[in-house]
């Protein structure tokens, strides 16, 4: 009787490279697609956390400018100055004819680093009657911003905020175009831009 013999045949060496070969392009395909969705997503999320930021200053902006006086508006480069009647709380306030007090001026500015601040400046008292920003401090709101201060909050966190500019729209003196630009980088010498532009009317002429 004839002894049984096994087959110990294995992969060739040739087999093994391709089978390798195989893999590693796999594994190269499925880290491009990877890299190409993080990269997008990246950008995306870039874009819309710096969009969502702008989007709150400017409807923020918006409805504070629809109660205050264009006689309290003050503009300078990146920056804009307002009355306002509201205190710390946020609480209008009137005399006995109905007229809002004014008590201090907002001042919305972009700091060194891109970010939008706010800074209260309180008037000397409330008063009826809207005084104008170089009355009031007895400078240009360009000579009153010398610099961030411990007490200005941050109203933007994300991005770089290029232009900041309330500047007057048509024929209208209570109508204003408010535009707000800005860059996030989402790369290697790449950066993501966004562009926001919306009407402001000052209702109270």
């Amino acid at each position: 009787m004839l002894p049984i013999r096994f087959s110990r045949k294995g992969l060739s060496l040739v087999e093994v490279s391709v089978t390798v070969g195989v893999l590693l392009l796999l594994f190269g395909a499925i880290s491009l697609i990877y890299q190409s969705s993080a990269k997008v997503w990246r950008k995306v999320d870039s874009r819309t956390a710096l969009l969502r930021e702008t989007q709150v200053v400017a409807r923020n902006l918006e409805r504070a400018l629809e109660v205050t006086h264009p006689f309290g508006l003050a503009r300078a480069d990146n920056a804009v100055a307002y009355l306002s009647a509201t205190d710390a709380s946020n609480t209008l306030e009137t005399d006995a004819q109905g007229r809002l007090l004014w008590k201090r001026f907002v001042i919305l500015y972009v700091d060194p680093n891109g970010k939008v601040r706010r800074r209260y400046l309180p008037l000397a008292g409330p008063t009826p009657d809207p005084p104008s920003f170089q009355q009031e401090t007895g400078a240009s709101l360009a000579d009153f911003l010398t610099g961030p201060e411990p007490t200005d909050s941050y109203l933007t966190h994300t991005g770089v905020i290029t232009q900041f500019e309330l500047k007057n729209s048509g024929d209208y003196g209570s109508l204003y175009e408010l535009i707000v630009e800005g860059e996030e980088p989402v790369g290697t010498g790449r950066k993501e831009r966004m562009n926001l532009r919306t009407k402001v009317s000052v209702r109270n002429y």
